[in-house]
């Protein structure tokens, strides 16, 4: 027994060392992973063409819709570049803000009654992933909208300023590794 005891206080002077490290080092794993996930909102909703809250309030509308992030990321990615086959005015629609055509565009879609048209012009505007927005968009902006401020409410939104330093602080992490 007196072994097992001086063993453990062995283990103990040990711990006492490296533990305040192994803390250190542990906060500086969940920051880079915590700036890791927001530089990755930050570069998607650049590359889609969206603000950062758009962005976060449509995928968190996508999901309790049943449709994944990475879903409705490529459905906005087909839909940015289709804006000139709704039916509605390209010049138009390419003014607005991504968000706000999204919007213009659930209206009229929302407006297809027959299920199987809905699905075909869903999968024509978004690709592949246009299955997963009938759902997100079946019930038109309004609903789209509330949907959002209901996210923005939850506090599921990340303050798009928080967002763009953590890319910076993502990118100084890569830079240095």
């Amino acid at each position: 027994l007196s072994k097992t005891s001086a063993a453990f206080g062995k283990l103990g002077g040990a711990a006492k060392g490296f533990l305040p490290a192994l803390g250190v080092a542990a906060v500086v794993v969940g920051i880079k992973k915590v700036t890791s996930a927001m530089d990755e909102i930050g570069k998607k909703a650049d590359a889609i063409g969206l603000g950062t809250d758009a962005l976060q309030e449509l995928r968190a509308a996508a999901v309790s819709a049943g449709m994944s992030q990475g879903g409705l990321d490529k459905s906005l990615e087909q839909f940015s570049k289709r804006l000139e086959q709704m039916g509605l005015s390209a010049d138009e629609l390419a003014k607005m803000p991504l968000d706000k055509a999204l919007g213009v565009f659930a209206d009229k879609f929302a407006l297809v009654e027959d299920a199987t048209a809905r699905t075909a012009l869903a999968t024509q505007v978004f690709g592949r992933e246009g299955i997963g927005m009938v759902n997100v968009l079946k019930d038109g902006s309004v609903a789209l909208d509330k949907s959002r401020k209901k996210m923005r409410e939850m506090g599921v939104v990340i303050d798009e300023d928080l967002i763009r330093n953590a890319e910076e602080m993502q990118d100084r992490f890569a830079a240095a590794s």
